[in-house]
């Protein structure tokens, strides 16, 4: 599962002390200067739930959290503003200057404030993260966005903190993030090999498998919702993974999108970065094959064994993790990006009303104009879906990508 995965990668990056400065590792400066590159887009990553029932004041909302995000150290982390090399500890945290409100005007989709609220940069001269309150779209429902950039904090870290600051009764656990622990110390060249080993992996090169121009980094947010269960019974009748089954509806949907070129009959490699870490492992998605579970089988077979190898030291290097994200972020060798991560167990809510959906919402490097991606929680999953605003019909792909889950799910006499 993909969850243990997450936590040991996540648990043995380097450590940042909360009591002083601290030097910036490797991904950490990598991920801030691809950003400050582009005039468009950001590396924010996020989080979005929808909560039942009539929205809070946004001052009792503050105080709801304020214990919670003052508990939490690495959530005091800024950019130094005579260092940027370094991080330094913010010894009072601004709570009314990161908790914030969106007002939705009468007739606006909760989309909308979604996504105007992605779209803008986070400040490097105070933490990189904010939370929205966002009220308006809906009498009997309002929703919250935890959003944080992806050097301070990454999808898995940003979801479980969400989920912990809406525990309604559960065990606090400690998220996992970048930066809890220490790598084990490597030789330079030993770590210059191990990183020429990995980069090779994402040759050959990937050819334009979509008809789209290359992206401009904004991005437009699409989701869907299905039950756990229903996820976890399709994978144990098939006796693969719950990524498994999410990546081969995501295959399917890809092969029958109105971008892709097999209508055309000129199908072509469909290259995927799937994981939660620096140079993820890429996966090749069959969207040349007819057969959904024989599209399942492949699948399974080339994810199977990601994350049992010894986690990259990239992020000690700053020359080696540089590399490492500008090749991750290269449409040259993958044609989208796609994560899973496994939740709370639990289910999040607020002051007794339940969070009725939790939505990732993640990253979209300039140059793309796709990514997909899986979280669970409780009983339920989330898939999200984030665009360039160049494609039009992003409900379409939400709606492909459920039909074909549903035909995973259903019997296996059907599929055959």
């Amino acid at each position: 599962m993909l969850t243990d995965r997450v936590q040991t990668h996540a648990d043995e990056r380097p450590r940042h002390s909360a009591d002083a400065s601290a030097r910036l590792n490797g991904l950490e400066c990598a991920l801030l200067s691809h950003e400050a590159r582009y005039r468009t887009g950001n590396l924010s990553v996020g989080a979005m739930g929808r909560v039942e029932g009539r929205p809070p004041t946004l001052e009792d909302f503050r105080e709801a959290l304020r214990p919670g995000l003052r508990a939490r150290s690495r959530l005091r982390l800024a950019v130094s503003t005579e260092d940027t090399g370094s991080w330094r500890h913010v010894a009072e945290l601004d709570v009314h200057g990161h908790v914030r409100q969106w007002v939705c005007p009468t007739g606006t989709e909760l989309r909308t404030a979604v996504e105007q609220i992605m779209s803008a940069r986070l400040r490097t001269d105070r933490p990189l993260w904010e939370v929205w309150l966002i009220r308006g779209y809906s009498r009997d429902e309002w929703a919250v966005v935890f959003k944080a950039h992806h050097a301070l904090l990454d999808g898995a870290s940003v979801v479980q903190v969400l989920a912990e600051l809406f525990d309604t009764g559960g065990d606090v656990h400690i998220p996992a993030q970048r930066g809890k622990h220490h790598l084990p110390e490597e030789e330079p060249p030993r770590q210059v090999r191990g990183s020429l080993r990995r980069l090779g992996r994402y040759f050959p090169l990937a050819r334009r498998a979509f008809t789209c121009a290359e992206g401009s980094g904004e991005r437009r947010f699409h989701w869907a919702q299905v039950d756990r269960s229903r996820l976890e019974r399709a994978a144990a009748r098939h006796g693969v993974s719950v990524d498994d089954v999410f990546l081969a509806a995501l295959t399917t949907a890809v092969r029958e999108w109105r971008h892709t070129p097999w209508d055309r009959g000129t199908p072509r490699p469909v290259w995927t970065l799937f994981g939660n870490r620096i140079a993820p492992p890429r996966v090749q998605l069959p969207c040349h094959d007819p057969d959904p579970v024989r599209r399942l089988d492949t699948i399974a077979k080339a994810t199977q064994g990601i994350g049992d190898e010894p986690v990259s030291s990239e992020a000690s290097s700053p020359w080696l993790a540089t590399r490492a994200v500008a090749t991750s972020f290269s449409t040259r060798h993958a044609a989208l990006i796609a994560s899973a991560v496994h939740g709370p167990e639990w289910e999040p809510g607020f002051h007794g009303a339940r969070m009725r959906e939790l939505v990732p919402l993640g990253p979209l490097p300039v140059g793309h104009w796709l990514g997909a991606y899986l979280v669970t929680h409780a009983d339920r999953a989330g898939v999200g879906f984030v665009l360039d605003p160049s494609v039009r019909n992003g409900a379409e792909l939400c709606r492909l990508w459920s039909l074909a889950f549903a035909e995973l799910d259903g019997p296996l006499e059907r599929l055959c």
